[in-house]
């Protein structure tokens, strides 16, 4: 298995899984979470991929290309299997409330 980042490629592999998700929380509490719908639009997922301060990383499955398909290399992410996903949103707190050990950590 392979960590990387989400790219264009992987939207409908990663819709899927949203879905997978959405199903069970669904299931769970249908007085919260409809079911049958999409949390994301496909230009919503396009803008958080192409976003650095929302970056997105994809579990990878090895891929079963070895570079001699004519339409893809060994590195494209379009014949990757696609496990699971991370949404990350990076915070930056100036002048905060929290203490410095929180802005600047110290190994013990």
């Amino acid at each position: 298995m392979t960590i990387r980042r989400a790219t264009a490629a992987d939207i409908p592999q990663i819709d899927e899984l949203l879905r997978q998700v959405l199903e069970v929380h669904h299931a769970g509490r249908p007085d919260l979470f409809k079911g049958g719908v999409k949390k994301y639009t496909d230009e919503e997922l396009k803008a958080i991929l192409a976003n650095d301060q929302t970056p997105v990383f994809v579990a990878v499955a090895p891929s079963a290309n070895d570079g001699t398909d004519a339409e893809h290399n060994a590195d494209s992410p379009a014949t990757d299997q696609v496990l699971g996903y991370a949404f990350c949103v990076f915070q930056q707190h100036l002048n905060s409330n929290y203490p410095d050990r929180y802005q600047n950590p110290v190994h013990r």
